[in-house]
Order: structure tokens, then sequence, then C-alpha cells
């Protein structure tokens, strides 16, 4: 009953205005330093951006109201309820519903279809707004959604000096504090960083069974498992050939994953 199309960013200057990049490691957990060859970057869309956001969803006469509570409820999950995309353990895709505009379009209507197909919503003074539907859904509430989730809330205050690194070609120095939408940042991927080395130490400390502990961990910070089939010639023997993984090279690599429980904020730092 639901159709979603494609979101643009409301800024045409994507390039320049939008997407920055940022700098990732992988820590070693034993050490607390960054692994050999384990740096990499990716690209995202800034803080701030603003994308534009159509869905149609088509209702039965019979069950307007169910629909109604449907459609209700998605505009509630929009507003920082969801998160769309990649690392959102780390705080990205978090959206907030600016405004949110409904056109009713009755499909036995013969105008209303053209006007349908040919988006005169677009055109704010043709849109069709039905004011009964819209009074109905107005005073429609959301399903009501069971979270069981705990939330820590905290302020914090830097107590010397804080740098998480980034570069910019346009600066002098070789390392800058990170920022976001011109602000600097308390980036999510650090403060996770940051947490999980601390309940480590903590669960390697007061962990007896170190089975129980490890499954802990991977239940609050997610795991990727590598499963790997040694490949083998004719006759059953292993071919070992040079490999960065442990000396041997593998004919295939079967990937076992859990995303985490825990969840953070990406922050940004504000003048006393």
């Amino acid at each position: 009953s639901i159709i979603v199309s494609d979101s643009y960013l409301l800024n045409n200057n994507v390039q320049k205005e939008n997407s920055i990049i940022r700098d990732g490691i992988r820590i070693n957990p034993g050490f607390g330093t960054a692994e050999d060859g384990a740096k990499f970057d990716y690209e995202i869309i800034d803080k701030g951006s603003s994308f534009s956001f159509e869905y149609e969803v088509t209702i039965p006469t019979d069950k307007s109201t169910y629909y109604y509570q449907m459609i209700k409820t998605i505009e509630s999950c929009l507003n920082d309820k969801i998160s769309i995309g990649a690392n959102t353990n780390n705080g990205f895709g978090r959206f907030e519903l600016s405004k949110s505009r409904y056109y009713f379009y009755n499909l036995s209507s013969t105008n209303d279809i053209w006007k349908w197909l040919e988006k005169s919503y677009l055109n704010e003074s043709e849109g069709i707004e039905k004011l009964e539907e819209i009074k109905v859904l107005n005073n429609i509430n959301p399903f009501r959604i069971n979270q069981s989730n705990f939330t820590i809330t905290f302020t914090a205050n830097i107590d010397n000096s804080l740098i998480i690194g980034s570069t910019d070609p346009k600066v002098e120095s070789d390392k800058i504090h990170l920022k976001s939408n011109g602000e600097a940042v308390l980036s999510g991927s650090s403060l996770k960083g940051a947490v999980r080395a601390r309940a480590e130490k903590i669960l390697n400390t007061i962990s007896i069974n170190q089975d129980e502990m490890h499954k802990l961990k991977e239940l609050l910070f997610g795991y990727i498992q590598h499963e790997f089939i040694i490949e083998k010639d004719n006759n059953g023997n292993e071919i070992v050939k040079p490999d960065k993984i442990n000396g041997s090279i593998y004919k295939e690599t079967k990937i076992k994953s859990l995303k985490g429980k825990l969840q953070v904020s990406e922050n940004t730092f504000k003048e006393k």
C-alpha cells in the first residue's frame, strides 16, 4: 500500500556544501593503538542538510482509520526515532521532520487522477487538500510503540584539551579538530570507542567465565565474524600462499555479523 520515492538534497551544490570526508581507524583492543594498515575514510552528508521526502499510500475506504494511524505513526517515527543509512549506532542517519503536507486524491474521480499523475501538488496553489480528510487525520493518534530502551543523558565539560583528528587541505596544521557544519564535534565513533575500551576493561576484570564475557561484549557492541574455507588442490592438500591474514589464502569467505545494542549520538561543543 506504500510507495516511497527517492529523496534528494534540496541544496543543488552537493559536493561543495553538503558532503565531507572523514577518517577512520581500527583500534587494537590489547594495545589501544591503531592497527597497522587499518586506516580508511568515508564520505558523509553533513549535519544541517535538508531532503525532500515523499511517499504515497493507497487507502481502502473501509480501513481508512487504520491507515490514518499508520500514516501518523510514520510521521512520528521520522522525528528522531529511526535512523537511516550506515553507522547508525555511531549516531549517523538521524532525521527531524521539519514540516509535512498531506494531499488526498479520490481515484474514482477523473479530475483527481489527472492531478495526481501531473503531481499538481508541486505547485502549492493547485494542490488538492481535502479539508475534511485533513481534519480527520490530524485528530488521530499514532500507534503506541512499546520499547524497552535504557538511555543515559549526561553533560560533560572538557577538563583540559581534546582533539579528534581531521585534516583540511586549506589549513596549514597537519591535524585539526573534527568539525561538522562549522562546529567542533564529539564524534559518535570516538565516544563509542571510549565506552567500548572502558567496558572491555571492566568485563575483563570482573568476568570469571570468559565465554560469557565475550558474548556480552558482542551483544553490546556487535561483531563481524569471518569463516574461512581453505583452498585445496585436487588431491585434498591445502594450498598455502602468502596472505596478510595468517599465511594462507582462502577460497571463500563467509561473514556472520550482529548489530550491537549500544547506540551513541554525535554532539557539538557549546561555549559556556
